[in-house]
């Protein structure tokens, strides 16, 4: 349950926390819905909302089919709490939007559910994913990977071929510099790329574009000087002609680890 969503629907809950839900699991078909699954557990919120405000969210038309089941969930506290859960009965072959499963997995991050429930969601097949997506997605990774490289080789010709002609990097202060100053800096020798590594490595793929986010660590010398930095690197990737150019990277400096 997204409570932004919901205040935007005249919806304020008197009370919100996160809760788990033992021997059930979250299935989609294509919104979201909960089955019954022993052993499996699901997260998600508990909040105390009006009998009004029950009616308005479950008389729209996309939630009218849901209906009420008696459960008992645990909170962070451990708590065990009698609720009430609103289901619908999962259809076969109906998979969520991208744009829909990303809403969930998004509210479910700022929710701070376990990373291992995100990854499990983060997972669920899609109607524009499927094979044909994760072959996309394992593309964009190698993609990545060699884009990588081709940074620490310092060499513009192989940085080049990942690059449209349009390309721009956003600094961490806010910055734009564009493709030819940032190969100028690198051809003089004022900036040397030495080392790379990325963690928390996120791709998402949409019809011709993707976008892969990451923590990224490197070890780089400017005129000289040894410098290293931590940031999250956010890389926007574009298909045209069958073939994929990043576009834009932005990067934002990590002041703590995560």
């Amino acid at each position: 349950m997204d409570l932004e969503l919901l205040r935007t629907l005249g919806v304020v809950p008197k009370t919100f926390e996160t809760a788990e839900l033992k021997d059930w699991s979250i299935a989609f078909s294509p919104m979201a819905t909960l089955v019954r699954s022993e052993g499996d557990h699901v997260y998600g919120t508990i909040a105390e909302l009006s009998r009004d405000e029950v009616r308005t969210l479950y008389t729209r038309d996309d939630l009218k089919h849901y209906t009420p089941v008696d459960i008992t969930v645990a909170t962070e506290q451990n708590n065990r709490v009698p609720a009430q859960c609103y289901i619908s009965k999962p259809a076969a072959g109906q998979n969520p939007s991208v744009e829909y499963l990303q809403r969930v997995v998004q509210a479910s991050e700022n929710l701070g559910f376990p990373p291992a429930y995100l990854a499990k969601l983060r997972q669920t097949p899609t109607i524009q994913t499927g094979n044909s997506d994760r072959e996309a997605q394992e593309e964009i990774l190698e993609l990545e990977r060699e884009f990588g490289d081709a940074m620490i080789s310092n060499d513009v010709d192989a940085i080049g071929r990942f690059l449209s002609d349009d390309w721009v990097i956003i600094d961490p202060d806010g910055g734009v510099i564009d493709k030819s100053r940032f190969f100028a800096v690198i051809q003089s020798g004022a900036l040397r790329h030495e080392a790379m590594d990325s963690e928390d490595i996120r791709v998402r793929t949409y019809a011709n574009a993707a976008t892969v986010t990451a923590v990224t660590s490197t070890k780089s010398k400017y005129l000289g000087k040894e410098f290293k930095t931590r940031e999250r690197a956010t890389d926007v990737f574009v298909k045209t002609n069958g073939r994929w150019q990043c576009v834009l990277t932005h990067l934002t400096t990590l002041t703590k680890k995560d």
